[in-house]
């Protein structure tokens, strides 16, 4: 039985992948790390295979990955005095978002909260 290297490499990053998401969908910091560390391999496989738009694709992740965790590093808390103009969602941006939140059946205590808002502000718009 032949060890193959590609088919091994590309597991164990599928996994990387997979624990990438999941730490991202725990709300953690290093979940950009550890997606940036899959995206480079994705892409470098990618590249080497001939898939040329799809490495494309992961290097444009990768891009993502170190703005994602330079936002994280600057966008603490909504804190607004302390957040580079490029992290921040204006307030029509808000507005149509929660617009959107409240028309999909979002309830509105559920959007106050993740808004950083009173439920009054959520009714009001």
């Amino acid at each position: 039985m032949q060890f193959d290297f590609m088919f091994w490499a590309s597991s164990v990053a599928a996994c990387i992948s997979l624990t990438g998401a999941y730490l991202n969908a725990n709300k953690k910091w290093y979940s950009f790390v550890v997606w940036a560390a899959a995206n480079l391999f994705w892409l470098v496989y990618d590249f080497s295979v001939g898939a040329y738009f799809q490495s494309a694709l992961f290097a444009t992740y990768l891009a993502m990955n170190v703005y994602g965790l330079y936002c994280w590093k600057f966008c603490k808390n909504n804190e607004i005095d302390d957040v580079p103009s490029s992290c921040t969602v204006s307030c029509d941006d808000k507005n149509a978002i929660i617009k959107s939140l409240k028309t999909s059946g979002v309830e509105v205590t559920v959007i106050a909260k993740a808004m950083n808002l009173s439920e009054a502000e959520i009714l009001k718009i």
